[in-house]
């Protein structure tokens, strides 16, 4: 903590540097509103706010570690209970923070590329090779496409959230819940629910930085049209996977080489198709069972309660 009071000093001290200097502009201008007198007023109560919010969030890591660092002693042989978000049930999808993403980098890049196109068009001097740059608005406007397409599947199923019955999901057992969403979905044929392990690998740093996946192990579930619940609330899909007891575990303990789990759900409807994927945690709980009968449906007889 003591790096973040440093850091959070160095902003109060700036920010009462500039509201000092606006105070003093206030004075010699006999209290006009100029602009020698706003600028720095506005960027002081901003860099003000900015100090007391990085303070407070800086507490609440702290807090949160040492929280961590408790139940680490406390569950040795449980890393499932280690994180915070772990212990919850529920899983939130990030369709909404997805989209804003998309959104974000398409503007940067049609911003850069745009221009560049529109010199080399007015070039009258122009080379051959010089019609290449016309690349990066092609991919700008499928980017952009992306963006459009990502925003509208947002607005038409929500953030749909995975709400686990199975706290983790087990190595040679089951992981299962339900998926819910807030909107009616209309089938067109059976979903697909895909369940992977993937070693996520990270080389290089800054702009020579990489990040590389490795699929360790996949199954996928159809489900038929029958088993999804639907009304004017919203649907509900089930979720029902066998882990083989060869797996790999969760493993974030690296972030530069990290095993992580995902539930990826996809479904053709009218219009935009469903999709969307969370990542759901899976570990050696003990707790075991026989696995499913083969070619038999997994959700033969499952039912959601």
């Amino acid at each position: 903590m003591g790096g973040a009071y440093v850091l959070a000093g160095i902003f109060a001290a700036v920010a009462i540097g500039l509201l000092l200097l606006a105070e003093h502009g206030y004075r010699r201008y006999g209290g006009l509103a100029s602009p020698l007198v706003l600028v720095p007023g506005i960027m002081g109560a901003g860099l003000t706010w900015l100090t007391l919010f990085y303070l407070r969030w800086a507490k609440q890591i702290v807090l949160e570690k040492d929280e961590e660092e408790a139940r680490r002693a406390q569950f040795s042989d449980q890393p499932w209970k280690w994180k915070k978000a772990a212990l919850n049930p529920v899983i939130e999808a990030q369709t909404g923070s997805g989209a804003v993403a998309m959104w974000v980098f398409a503007i940067f890049w049609n911003a850069i590329s745009t221009p560049a196109a529109w010199i080399v068009i007015h070039d009258a001097h122009r080379e051959k090779a010089a019609y290449l740059v016309f690349i990066f608005p092609l991919v700008g406007v499928l980017v952009l496409w992306g963006a459009i397409y990502q925003t509208v599947r947002w607005r038409k199923f929500g953030n749909p959230r995975l709400v686990l019955s199975t706290l983790p999901g087990a190595i040679g057992g089951y992981l299962g819940g339900v998926i819910e969403v807030a909107a009616r979905v209309q089938l067109e044929a059976d979903a697909k629910l895909v369940l992977k392990c993937v070693r996520r690998v990270i080389t290089g740093s800054g702009k020579h930085q990489s990040t590389s996946e490795k699929v360790l192990w996949e199954h996928a579930e159809h489900i038929a049209r029958d088993k999804w619940i639907s009304s004017a609330g919203g649907t509900r899909i089930p979720v029902l996977f066998y882990i083989p007891a060869d797996c790999t575990a969760t493993d974030d303990r690296d972030s530069r080489n990290e095993v992580v789990w995902r539930l990826v759900a996809e479904a053709a409807v009218p219009g935009v198709d469903f999709a969307t994927q969370f990542p759901v945690p899976v570990y050696p709980t003990g707790e075991t069972a026989p696995p499913p009968e083969p070619g038999k449906p997994l959700l033969e007889e499952y039912r959601v309660g």
